[in-house]
């Protein structure tokens, strides 16, 4: 039987930032109604750990968002959002109440290039300092990825401030998440491009997560392998039409499993995916013989 830790659900592809960072989206608009997300639902129990509102677009901008975790909590499946913050204030209520939510990632240099930044980073804080007050248990990860700028990112400027926080300690080398206070995180990581189709051909070798620890499900059904195929340049099935577990299990997802172990990149879009580098050390060890003990 496939076990995954986790699924990202793409509940909703349109955002209300249109982000320079982000993949540009070539997918119509479209969002998951209720009763499709229900539909998918057992499945999803019967695979994954927990479910994050990730891939492309804002979940929180869902019409029906209160409902989406309303059939979280009713399934007792973990729930994870990554956001981009400018929504909290008003569905702070409904993910405060809701103890199936138990992780939200904000990525607050969305909000760098934004005019009323600073509107939106007293929101946060506002948020956060709420959440430690209701919900203790609710893990909060403070996004920057963008590493490489954080001297002119005046969303860290505010909170490195508001927490005094000591960036020489930054060395994502080595450590990527900074614990602030209960578990409200400070988490970096350097600005990766999504791949693209278009893209030259960065390495035929490497190793990818994707189909051994997650997979992604796109507003319409389609599975993909991880959460960097926003386009669905990869789609194995459709789990509104296939059982999950059956699309899983299909010859083409357990070929990449098989050649990633290897470390290899059989398909065209993961040969051109700039985030794989990160994982090129366990790709050079990987398919190496063990020493007989």
């Amino acid at each position: 039987m496939i076990r995954l830790e986790k699924i990202y659900l793409e509940i909703h592809n349109r955002c209300n930032l249109s982000c320079p960072f982000c993949l540009a989206p070539r997918r119509p608009p479209q969002t998951m109604a209720g009763d499709q997300i229900l539909r998918i639902l057992p499945r999803i129990k019967n695979i994954a750990s927990t479910v994050c509102l990730h891939v492309l677009g804002e979940p929180l901008f869902h019409p029906e968002f209160d409902a989406v975790c309303d059939l979280f909590t009713a399934w007792g499946i973990p729930l994870q959002i990554t956001t981009n913050g400018t929504l909290l204030h008003k569905k702070q209520g409904v993910i405060l109440k809701q103890n199936s939510i138990r992780q939200i990632n904000i990525s607050v240099h969305a909000l760098d290039s934004l005019p009323d930044c600073h509107e939106f980073l007293a929101q946060i804080r506002d948020f956060c300092s709420r959440a430690q007050i209701l919900r203790p248990d609710l893990y909060i990860n403070l996004r920057f990825w963008n590493y490489q700028n954080l001297g002119k990112s005046p969303a860290f400027q505010f909170f490195k401030s508001l927490f005094r926080f000591d960036d020489s300690r930054i060395d994502i080398r080595w450590k990527k998440s900074f614990l602030l206070q209960g578990r409200l995180y400070l988490n970096f990581d350097a600005q990766f491009q999504w791949p693209c189709p278009a893209h030259p051909v960065r390495s035929l070798k490497g190793y990818c997560h994707g189909l051994s620890t997650h997979c992604g499900i796109l507003t319409n059904g389609d599975v993909v392998p991880c959460c960097l195929d926003g386009n669905g340049e990869m789609v194995l099935g459709n789990c509104l039409v296939t059982p999950l577990e059956e699309i899983l299990s299909s010859p083409r997802a357990q070929n990449m499993v098989a050649h990633f172990k290897k470390g290899e990149l059989i398909e065209s879009l993961c040969r051109r995916c700039d985030f794989i580098s990160r994982f090129d050390k366990k790709a050079q060890g990987a398919g190496r013989s063990k020493p007989v003990s």
